[in-house]
């Protein structure tokens, strides 16, 4: 394992005590980054990400703005 700034939504673990500490996910981001922003924010308090290269996760990626793209280009600008 090797430490990182902090992982991808679609690939992270998180300690459910961690979780209430920081509240949860900032609902405004709706999608894209709001994984930056709780990663950023675990760092703050003191908490480390690991990346575990043995690790796999299968992720389908686009089930949130799949039927309508330009959606994506509205949160990925906003975020």
């Amino acid at each position: 394992p090797t430490e990182i700034l902090g992982p991808s939504g679609g690939a992270a673990l998180y300690r459910l005590d961690l979780l209430a500490r920081l509240g949860g996910f900032e609902e405004s981001y709706g999608c894209y980054f709001e994984d930056v922003d709780l990663a950023l924010r675990a760092r703050a308090l003191g908490a480390r990400a690991m990346l575990v290269p043995a690790a796999r996760v299968l992720h389908e990626g686009g089930a949130t703005t799949r039927r309508r793209p330009y959606r994506r280009l509205v949160y990925l600008e906003r975020n």
